[in-house]
Parts: structure tokens; C-alpha cells; sequence
């Protein structure tokens, strides 16, 4: 792997952040210019003059806060995706797709663990109430084919989500779903 070597300008001052996400360094006269890298990356983040130390400063600190925010947010997304889902065997899924027309598949779910669920594909009624539309209810334990998938779960403040090879599926909270068929 080719690693890109570091600029370091010559008689610069090093300012390092506090957990090493980030280092400056001030250069030039009165050490007005800044040039800064990410991680132990290679490749300037941003390299600015400004019109006194102060505003170098204070811009190398400002990124050094926002290094910080950017850590903290990706340590709750992680804390986030890593929750267990809150699925049970016997929970019918829905997966909504189409460009033209609205369709839905419906799946019921056959095996859980922490993070993942196992589906099986179930029929539907669908009651035409205009041109090839209409509204559509799962048929549980009406399974089709014998085939089980298996497909990433995760819970967060706006419900349940299953994984599908094209977006996503949600828990189906009772109510008939529009489906067209028309295109």
C-alpha cells in the first residue's frame, strides 16, 4: 500500500488534539498559516493562511471540536445498529418496491437471533378496488415456497428494519397496504 508522505513545514508549531483524531501545524510568519491532517493520514485535511495566529488557532481548535463530534456521533450509530432488534417468530414483514407501481412482498419471520432474523415468503389477499390496485393483507403461515432467508434487523426510535437485497422492510402494524400492479 503507497502511504502519502506528510508536509511538515519547516520551524512550525505542532498542535495536537487531545485524543489523537487531528494534528495543525502552524507555520510561517508569526505563525499565521495552518496546515492539518486527519488521523495519521498523509493527506491535508486543509491548509489556510489566516490574518493573525489568533485566527489560526482558534480554526484549529474549532476542527478539533468537530473531530470530537464527528467521533462521539459514530460511536452512537454504532451503539445504535448494535442494539437487538425487538422481532419474535410469527412477526409479518413487509418490503414495499417499485418505480411505475407499488408492490409488496410479505414475509413472515421463522427464526430469530440477536441481530438477524430468518423470513419466509407469504401470500397475500389483495381486493382490486380500482384499475389494478388496491389495498393488500398478509396470509400468515400461508407460505410460499420453501426457501428461508436470512437478513440483518435493527431497532431505533422510528421502529424496526430488515435488511433486503433492495431497501427495506418494516413490521407490519395490521393495517391493509396499497399495492398496484398496473405497469
Amino acid at each position: 500500500m503507497k502511504t502519502i508522505p506528510r508536509y511538515i513545514p519547516q520551524d512550525s508549531e505542532k498542535l495536537e488534539h487531545p485524543d489523537g483524531l487531528g494534528t495543525v501545524y502552524l507555520y510561517g510568519p508569526e505563525k499565521r498559516c495552518a496546515i492539518a491532517y486527519k488521523g495519521q493520514g498523509g493527506r491535508a485535511s486543509w491548509n489556510y493562511s489566516f490574518k493573525g495566529r489568533e485566527g489560526a488557532e482558534k480554526y484549529a481548535s474549532d476542527w478539533f471540536g468537530s473531530l470530537t463530534s464527528w467521533q462521539e456521533r459514530q460511536a452512537q450509530w454504532r451503539a445504535e445498529a448494535n442494539k437487538p432488534h425487538t422481532l419474535k417468530v410469527g412477526d409479518v414483514i413487509y418490503n414495499s418496491w417499485g418505480y411505475d407501481q407499488t408492490n409488496i412482498d410479505w414475509y413472515q419471520v421463522v427464526r430469530v437471533s440477536e441481530h438477524f432474523v430468518w423470513l419466509r415468503r407469504i401470500g397475500a389477499n389483495v381486493k382490486e378496488t380500482s384499475f389494478m390496485a388496491g389495498p393488500a393483507i398478509p396470509k400468515p403461515n400461508k407460505f410460499i415456497g420453501e426457501e428461508v432467508t436470512q437478513h440483518k434487523a435493527t431497532t431505533n426510535e422510528h421502529g424496526t428494519h430488515i435488511t433486503f437485497e433492495y431497501g427495506s422492510g418494516s413490521k407490519w402494524d395490521g393495517q391493509s397496504l396499497y399495492c398496484s400492479w398496473y405497469a
